[in-house]
């Protein structure tokens, strides 16, 4: 498998032609990107722009520098249903060689730079958690009020996998704790709602 993803990569290289003074084209850096990422159940972006040399990169952590060339950045999330800190790459492709660099990380850059190429698919509708009841632990009180309030580090890190948390959450106290649906808030940000209902 190795030696035909290394194969794949000289084939997309050899393709590209590149003369002496022309730099990589974003479509041909995608090119790349794909050939990288042989993967179905990961989420693949791509910078929007080219990433200058020595650049600061912004991430969710802390700030890193780009590499001493001009280069398109593809961000692999390679768990994109866990929370951070797992396992991502950043590479980076040079415009002028095609070459790349790959960088082992755990949090991803600002995804407001970046455009994305591939998503992993989210869970059919209704497929998400379901809590099977039990009275054996009901504490019904008409005293007890809860607020389960959800949202991501920004628009782009508002996972469906946090509408399940809340799913979770909200079952416990109605089918364990015994909770009043009516003495339970639930504040959602809308692009969890629409992930998860499709809508």
């Amino acid at each position: 498998m190795k030696k035909y993803l290394i194969l794949m990569i000289m084939l997309v290289l050899a393709s590209l032609s590149l003369a002496q003074n022309q730099t990589l084209t974003k479509e041909q850096a995608i090119e790349i990107a794909n050939a990288l990422t042989t993967k179905q159940d990961v989420n693949v972006y791509i910078s929007k722009q080219t990433i200058s040399q020595k650049r600061e990169i912004v991430t969710m952590y802390k700030s890193i520098i780009a590499p001493e060339y001009k280069s398109y950045l593809v961000f692999i999330d390679e768990h994109p249903y866990e929370s951070w800190w797992h396992n991502c790459k950043y590479i980076f492709i040079d415009v002028n060689s095609g070459k790349y660099e790959v960088i082992n990380m755990k949090y991803p850059p600002d995804l407001e730079e970046m455009e994305i190429l591939k998503e992993k698919k989210v869970a059919e509708k209704g497929s998400l958690f379901q809590f099977n009841k039990n009275t054996k632990n009901f504490i019904s009180s008409e005293n007890e009020w809860a607020v389960i309030i959800s949202g991501g580090y920004d628009k782009y890190n508002n996972h469906v996998r946090y509408w399940n948390d809340c799913a979770a959450i909200y079952s416990a106290l109605i089918n364990v704790y015994g909770y009043n649906e009516n003495h339970i808030f639930v504040l959602i940000l809308m692009e969890q709602i629409r992930q998860a209902t499709g809508g």
